[in-house]
């Protein structure tokens, strides 16, 4: 990536920290982008889980001849109901798909769904802000139709998803934040020691009359052109890995659904935040160290 030329009166571009500053700060970024879209697709995943299941709920009545009739007989009576939103009969036929893939590939071939006992299922959707009572009037009206007819509420097996996606959620933030930590704490370290390895050009610097603020500028334009650099690196470089897992297992949907432009402000938001890093962090510590020379 070409820069306009900046002269420096230090031999920042040849102390041999130019490559390492770009490589650790290209890392770091790579790390924190898919860090960053990790949180972004456990937070869809958790608010996609938690509409579905929260509102959606299961009734199971078990095999029988009349299974079917009393099936029917139960959607009827259940559309009417103020926290039923909707009532539909699930197709044996993915009942029996259900069964098949829950088996997994061994017996498959050898086995006859058609023999099977299945039970009818009908999956009713609930309203938004539906409570206890309402469940328990809808198993009431199960009762009164079949004794044996059972609710099955999605909420009571969808807590473990939501955990394991919250906890992918929190370590994926985690992660991020300990990412741009580290990014600032490389900064320090690398101006540090540059400060050091130069100190006898800063004296010099400072007996032909440069103050702290133009030497500081020297540091500053170093640290901000190769953490651009760096940034710029492995910002690309997680889009393409990103687009590349997309491109074999097809998880563009685990995703939300961003526009072009939004894309673009979401890969532009840590080179941003690198840059600002950068500065605050050039800014305070060779305020400091040079203070000190």
């Amino acid at each position: 990536m070409n820069f306009p030329e900046y002269k420096y009166d230090l031999s920042l571009e040849h102390d041999g920290s130019n490559r390492f500053i770009v490589w650790i700060i290209g890392c770091l970024v790579f790390i924190a982008t898919l860090s960053m879209f990790s949180a972004l697709a456990s937070q869809k995943m958790i608010s996609d889980w938690q509409s579905y299941a929260g509102n959606h709920a299961t009734i199971e009545i078990p095999f029988s001849v009349e299974a079917e009739d009393t099936a029917l007989k139960v959607t009827e009576a259940l559309i009417p109901m103020r926290a039923v939103e909707e009532a539909e009969i699930i197709p044996n036929e993915e009942i029996s798909e259900l069964v098949m893939t829950s088996l997994g590939d061994n017996g498959k071939d050898d086995l006859n769904t058609d023999s099977l006992p299945l039970p009818v299922l009908v999956d009713i959707t609930l309203i938004d802000g539906f409570d206890q009572n309402d469940q328990d009037l809808i198993r009431e009206k199960l009762q009164s139709i079949n004794a044996d007819a059972s609710l099955h509420m999605h909420d009571d097996w969808a807590g473990d998803v939501l955990s394991y996606g919250e906890m992918l959620y929190v370590g994926a933030l985690t992660l991020l934040i300990l990412m741009t930590a580290m990014t600032a704490l490389t900064l320090v370290w690398v101006l540090m020691s540059r400060v050091n390895i130069h100190r006898d050009e800063i004296e010099i610097l400072n007996i032909v009359g440069a103050d702290d603020g133009y030497i500081a500028r020297q540091f500053q334009h170093f640290a901000l052109r190769r953490t651009f650099v760096g940034t710029v690196a492995g910002v690309i470089s997680a889009g393409l890995v990103m687009a590349l897992i997309d491109w074999q297992l097809g998880l563009s949907d685990l995703l939300p659904d961003f526009s072009f432009g939004e894309i673009i402000g979401w890969l532009a938001m840590p080179v941003a935040l690198c840059i600002f890093i950068a500065y605050v962090t050039a800014r305070l510590t060779l305020r400091r160290t040079l203070a000190s020379l």
